[in-house]
């Protein structure tokens, strides 16, 4: 009944509608209507009261007065997000609060001493002032001063006299101005004030920059006025936040106070955070205030693990580099404005030919290298509307930033757009192009650059190519790509290794197949299959066996590997396997024809690889495939002088009859 009278007053917005008599509560008997109104709670009689006619309210009024204690117990919980309530009275405190029953909320206080905790009267003030419940909010405000709080009991009474009911007060008081700025309720931040909360405070302070974050123009403006020139850095963040959330009318509120906006290198001001978000309007408001644009260490940082972007050192020899972020220092508004990809304060900026003079900024004497770099910098960003606007302005594109040009930034990204209008500008491609390009996945990117004339043979000074790059980076339709291109599959970087050996190495599958099918073909006089070079094949079984690639192996075997072929000094598979200690590996070679007793050009055998790198498994599984426990090498040793002392190589060789006595050649005991 109360709610449909609620809402039919809120679905017209007539007072008429607010009087029960015209759902026929007037005309009842008195007999039924205390029938009624008997079955209804405390709260809810308290509510018919509020919305119903004079002769209801009469009616209510006069009916008999529980006891309080009783009353409060038939008080119903309402959920709310402003407390946690767990008694009888805190319920009804909150219920109270939250409809608006001062003349109970007063009552409820001056009876329970547990009430008056300095948590639960903030709740109070946030639940009244959520709710809009001024007689609330007025009721604890004046009540506040009054009386000891359970939350200064177990102090001693010098402290509790330095923190007494005027501190309670002030922090209760404060604490409710945050929450009333957060939250936009002007009629509340006005009545705190009045009665005691105070603006410049912590939590005062802090309500006007989120105020201000939020464009809460009215309350900001209400803050503000009360905050003296000592506290001008408080008021100049609000009007950092206000500029950079974009609230125009809350950023011109607070500049009436006079706040002024000093060059701080180390910081942005509230026309880079402008820029930043690409707010114009209020970049031209802010603009006029300051003596100009002015070079700051922009606040952003590379979170980008895999951000390898290859180009020469700047001798010009060097192998390729790591890209160095140091280029998020310096910026100016352009530079912020970049980096929001916001074409039209971009735009702004140059044509109201907007930058930093060369007397002033952090580093006044590379001015024309800060801005230069906009060119490359906004190729990493990937805008080529803005890319295309500083070309037009003039930007040099063979400018490098940090080292880098733009090309080399956009390939690395994947920009395609922006790699056409840089080309188009006429620079030359070099290997470092595609490099990036394949280090970005961007099948679009390579293709580009292949389209456009660059050598997919080519090697960085590294001995790269972009085959190696691509899969170091795990881009299978990269590599596609390029072996579809003609890349070399043989060709071998800086340390000896093929793309192939990359791909064991990283466990890249997929690049592993490909390589493997692009690499083998028919040879049209003998019609054999054509395969890697038994070199490269043996190198590929090597790097699998130490990366224990056990699924791969077989692959390897089949194109070409010799399971018993030597890389160098005499080492086979099988050496390799035992020194690794893995079984698996182990049982897949000797499975695939494997010489167990093979011996290397020091005549050891496995068992002496597996004892000397102390792999006791593997040591136990060559006893029991019946390797000699005392086999000597070239010099006379055998496994057991190989060992650790008490390993469990050691223990496994003695465990399995190897003779403790044995002298090697320099007179050595096993």
């Amino acid at each position: 009944m109360i709610s449909r009278i609620r809402r039919s007053r809120k679905e017209t917005g007539k007072n008429v509608v607010n009087n029960p008599t015209d759902k026929g509560l007037d005309s009842m008997p008195e007999d039924i209507l205390y029938l009624i109104v008997h079955y209804l709670t405390y709260l809810d009689r308290f509510r018919l009261k509020v919305v119903g006619s004079h002769p209801i309210t009469t009616f209510i009024s006069g009916l008999p007065r529980p006891p309080f204690d009783e009353y409060v117990a038939q008080l119903d919980m309402h959920t709310s997000k402003t407390v946690v309530t767990k008694t009888d009275s805190k319920k009804a405190l909150h219920n109270a609060c939250m409809v608006g029953y001062d003349a109970l909320v007063l009552k409820l206080i001056s009876k329970y001493l547990d009430l008056r905790s300095y948590k639960l009267l903030e709740s109070c003030l946030t639940t009244a002032i959520s709710s809009q419940q001024k007689s609330v909010v007025l009721v604890v405000l004046k009540y506040l001063p009054l009386g000891p709080f359970s939350v200064f009991a177990g102090l001693r009474s010098s402290h509790r006299h330095f923190q007494g009911p005027s501190y309670m007060k002030k922090t209760v008081a404060e604490a409710a101005l945050e929450y009333a700025a957060i939250n936009n309720s002007g009629w509340a931040v006005q009545l705190l004030l009045e009665h005691g909360a105070v603006a410049t405070s912590k939590r005062g302070l802090h309500g006007l920059c989120e105020a201000a974050s939020r464009g809460h123009e009215r309350v900001v403006a209400m803050l503000s006025e009360r905050i003296p020139w000592q506290k001008h850095n408080e008021v100049l963040q609000a009007l950092n936040v206000a500029a950079e959330n974009g609230h125009e009318e809350t950023v011109k509120t607070l500049l009436r106070t006079g706040v002024k906006m000093p060059q701080e290198y180390y910081g942005r001001s509230a026309i880079h955070l402008a820029a930043s978000e690409g707010h114009e309007s209020i970049l031209r408001l802010l603009l006029p205030k300051v003596p100009g644009d002015y070079y700051v260490h922009s606040g952003f940082h590379n979170n980008t693990h895999d951000s390898a972007v290859y180009t020469l050192d700047t001798p010009g020899y060097s192998v390729e580099s790591l890209f160095n972020r140091s280029h998020y220092s310096y910026w100016s508004c352009l530079h912020f404005a970049i980096y929001g990809k916001h074409y039209e304060t971009v735009k702004f900026l140059l044509d109201s030919e907007i930058a930093p003079p060369q007397d002033r900024g952090i580093t006044p004497s590379n001015y024309l290298k800060y801005r230069a770099v906009a060119l490359p910098f906004a190729a990493e960003r990937g805008d080529a509307g803005i890319v295309n606007l500083l070309l037009s302005n003039g930007f040099d594109v063979s400018v490098k930033l940090d080292g880098i040009c733009a090309l080399e930034l956009a390939a690395r990204n994947g920009h395609t757009d922006v790699m056409a209008l840089v080309i188009n500008s006429g620079i030359s491609l070099t290997v470092y192009h595609l490099l990036n390009a394949a280090a970005s996945g961007s099948v679009p990117a390579v293709s580009l650059l292949l389209d456009r004339g660059a050598d997919v043979r080519a090697k960085s000074n590294g001995g790269q190519t972009p085959l190696h790059i691509a899969v170091n980076h795990h881009h299978p339709e990269v590599v596609h790509l390029l072996l579809r291109s003609g890349a070399e599959t043989d060709a071998t970087d800086g340390y000896g290794q093929t793309p192939l050996h990359r791909a064991i190495v990283l466990n890249q599958e997929e690049c592993f197949d490909l390589l493997l099918e692009y690499r083998t073909g028919i040879d049209a006089s003998s019609g054999a299959k054509i395969k890697y070079e038994k070199k490269d094949m043996q190198y590929a079984l090597v790097f699998a066996i130490r990366h224990s690639r056990s699924h791969m192996i077989p692959r390897i075997l089949e194109y070409g590997a010799n399971i018993n072929g030597a890389v160098s000094n005499g080492t086979t598979p099988f050496h390799e396997a035992a020194a690794r200690g893995d079984i698996a590996i182990l049982e897949i070679i000797l499975a695939s024809g494997a010489n167990k007793h093979a011996r290397d050009a020091q005549q050891q055998t496995a068992l002496h690889y597996a004892a000397k790198n102390d792999c006791g498994s593997a040591v136990v599984k060559l006893l029991s495939w019946g390797l000699d426990a005392d086999a000597k090498d070239s010099s006379g040793q055998v496994p057991l002088h190989l060992a650790h002392r008490g390993s469990v190589a050691d223990k496994s060789l003695i465990g399995h009859g190897a003779n403790p006595n044995v002298i090697d050649d320099n007179g050595d005991m096993g």
